[in-house]
């Protein structure tokens, strides 16, 4: 059986955003059986040498198959897709198509998203400087967010019809844009993230998700934390 490293627990604010979300819904769309080991971030529990087996850089989520070991978000899915034989194309060259987009979307996407996230959160410090960073990565994230608004606006999913690892993640990246005001121009790429956070198996994560952080219903959405603190 597969098991899980994923978040027990974590700082202020950081209910929503991991990663390990991306890896669980995965793991419940291709119907695997696994079971979560929730690591107790806020005791140092990834800090111990004891984890580096599980993951060298000792970060979450990993992922521990009858013993074999994998980090990395995206290498999980493509791992998963493998195993179970779903989410992911058999036809040779819409596989590799499904596999740019999930390469876009950690390559591309998420490196301007983060340090636009992390901006908003110094102009609260240091309103000039944070705001100055805040425009600076607003116009690179506009650019990214820009094709993908092309990609989905006339398609049900990233690649064809069929829902795959590629909408896994770029609709779990896009959770950090959430309702902001980057995506008011974007109604495509809002529409597609509603739509992929319609399906049963999100919602039975989100649930599992938010009783392992012993929050209410709901807290996981993270519009709240987001319109309140970023935006």
């Amino acid at each position: 059986m597969i098991t899980l490293y994923a978040f027990g627990n974590g700082p202020d604010g950081f209910v929503g955003f991991t990663r390990d979300l991306r890896v669980e819904w995965a793991l419940e769309e291709m119907e695997l059986p696994y079971r979560v080991e929730a690591v107790d971030y806020n005791a140092g529990a990834l800090k111990a040498e004891s984890f580096t087996q599980i993951n060298p850089f000792h970060q979450l989520p990993a992922i521990s198959d009858d013993g074999y070991c994998l980090s990395e978000s995206g290498a999980i899915l493509f791992y998963l897709a493998d195993k179970s034989g779903r989410l992911m194309p058999k036809d040779f060259q819409k596989k590799y198509q499904v596999i740019r987009w999930c390469v876009a979307t950690l390559n591309t996407l998420e490196t301007n998203l983060g340090p636009l996230e992390m901006a908003y959160m110094q102009r609260e410090t240091d309103p000039e400087k944070g705001q100055a960073n805040v425009d600076e990565w607003t116009t690179w994230a506009r650019l990214r967010l820009k094709v993908f608004e092309e990609r989905v606006k006339d398609r049900k999913y990233l690649v064809g019809d069929e829902f795959s690892v590629a909408d896994i993640l770029l609709s779990n990246a896009m959770r950090r844009t959430m309702e902001s005001p980057l995506l008011k121009d974007f109604s495509a790429l809002r529409d597609y993230r509603l739509k992929c956070e319609d399906r049963p198996a999100w919602k039975k994560v989100l649930k599992a998700y938010e009783a392992r952080f012993e929050v209410p219903e709901g807290t996981a959405n993270a519009q709240d934390y987001l319109q309140t603190h970023l935006y």
